[in-house]
């Protein structure tokens, strides 16, 4: 056991025992629950994680079941795959929601606003709030605030870069449309 050095204030002596209760550590950061805060990068960063994991369970869906895909767009009443796309979409709406609680949390209001990403156009908005909106400095009533780890800042920058991207691309095939008319 390591003791503080006599000449340091007490307010100035650091815990050095580990095991303490006391110590206002974030708590490790899990996709199935709902405890905790994220700031807007990791929010970002776990947002292109569960993106690129649906991207490619769906791609494996098309490339290994070619006959389904042709299946259903021929036949209206085929519903094995469009079941699995409805569980693979249906699971990242739910990881969705956790994250976003995660994030209201952040910005010190209810996880029960998550519920917003359900309702259809009010939840672009609320998207753009939680990537937007500032976290609350510090502690908050929902706890301490985690900082992000660094392969979550790359890719959350990585996201921003593509959301961008992604404006940018669509803005342009609209002005193209607009134009034709």
């Amino acid at each position: 056991m390591q003791t503080q050095p006599p000449h340091l204030p007490v307010e100035n002596q650091i815990n050095l025992n580990k095991s303490s209760a006391s110590s206002p550590t974030a708590p490790a950061l899990s996709l199935f629950n709902t405890q905790g805060r994220i700031s807007r990068l990791t929010f970002l960063a776990w947002n292109g994680v569960v993106a690129i994991i649906v991207f490619i369970l769906m791609a494996m869906v098309t490339f290994i079941a070619p006959s389904l895909i042709e299946v259903m767009f021929t036949y209206h009443d085929s519903w094995g795959l469009n079941l699995i796309a409805l569980v693979i979409n249906l699971g990242f709406i739910c990881i969705y929601i956790m994250i976003a609680i995660k994030r209201l949390h952040d910005v010190n209001q209810s996880g029960w606003l998550a519920l917003l990403i359900l309702v259809p156009l009010l939840n672009l908005i609320f998207s753009l709030y939680l990537i937007f909106m500032p976290g609350t400095a510090g502690e908050n009533k929902y706890g301490p605030s985690r900082s992000p780890l660094g392969w979550e800042v790359m890719l959350g920058w990585t996201m921003v870069v593509f959301m961008c991207f992604a404006l940018l691309i669509s803005l342009t095939a609209i002005t193209q449309i607009l134009a034709m008319l």
